[in-house]
């Protein structure tokens, strides 16, 4: 819908629980468009509805993986990829 609006867009499949799938992925955008602006950290994971004794410790682990540990990967190379760029134009 974006492009049939005129505007442009880049899909990308990442696990942003992983560093290097985040950094590829910003590496694309930077690629396609030139440069980070903006950034809407919003992946994130849930479970079905349970009680505390019955969550097994894996899917804990992906949770917070997926809900925590991503929204911070994506932060941290973002906030250097746009240092770094405002750095590039001075």
């Amino acid at each position: 819908m974006i492009e049939e609006f005129g505007g442009r867009a880049l899909p990308v499949r990442c696990d942003v629980a992983q560093s290097e799938h985040v950094q590829a992925a910003l590496n694309q955008a930077v690629g396609a468009f030139g440069r980070l602006d903006v950034a809407f950290n919003n992946a994130g994971a849930g479970q079905k509805p349970s009680v505390t004794v019955d969550v097994t410790e894996e899917e804990w682990d992906r949770i917070i993986a997926i809900n925590l540990r991503g929204v911070f990967l994506c932060m941290k190379y973002e906030i250097s990829l746009i240092c770094s760029m405002g750095a590039a134009r001075s």
